[in-house]
C-alpha cells in the first residue's frame, strides 16, 4: 500500500508545482483523507468531510434536473478558488488556489492526474 500512497503523493506534487496552488488532496467519496500535499495548515478531516458532502449534494441537485454527475465543483472567492473534481468511483481530487486566475491550467492538470488516481484508488 505504501507504494500507492507514494504514487498518489507524487501526483499531488505535480499539481502543487503550480505557484498559484496552495495545496491538493485526494479524499474518499465518504469524506476520508487519502493523501495530501498542502502548503497551508487546515483541519484535513473536517475539510474532507465537507467537500465530500458538497460533491454529493451537487450530484443530487443535478440529478433533480435530469443531468449527470458533476465533473467538478468550482468555488471562487476574491482571494482564492477551490476545485473539487470527481476522480473515479471512490475518490475526489481537491485543489486550493490562491487566486481566481489560472483556473483553466489547473483544471487541465487535474484532469490529466485524475486518470492515474482512478487506477490507484479502486
Amino acid at each position: 500500500m505504501s507504494g500507492k500512497i507514494g504514487q498518489l503523493k507524487d501526483l499531488l506534487g505535480k499539481i502543487t508545482q503550480n505557484p498559484d496552488v496552495r495545496g491538493s488532496l485526494i479524499i474518499s467519496k465518504t469524506g476520508l483523507v487519502i493523501s495530501t500535499n498542502l502548503k497551508d495548515k487546515i483541519q484535513q478531516e473536517t475539510f474532507a468531510a465537507m467537500v465530500a458532502t458538497m460533491l454529493g449534494a451537487s450530484t443530487a441537485a443535478l440529478q433533480e434536473f435530469g443531468k449527470g454527475e458533476p465533473d467538478y465543483i468550482l468555488s471562487c472567492v476574491t482571494d482564492g478558488t477551490m476545485i473539487a473534481m470527481d476522480a473515479g468511483p471512490k475518490a475526489i481530487l481537491v485543489t486550493m488556489m490562491g487566486s481566481v486566475q489560472g483556473v483553466d491550467k489547473v483544471l487541465e492538470l487535474m484532469r490529466s492526474v485524475r486518470i492515474d488516481i482512478k487506477d490507484l484508488v479502486r
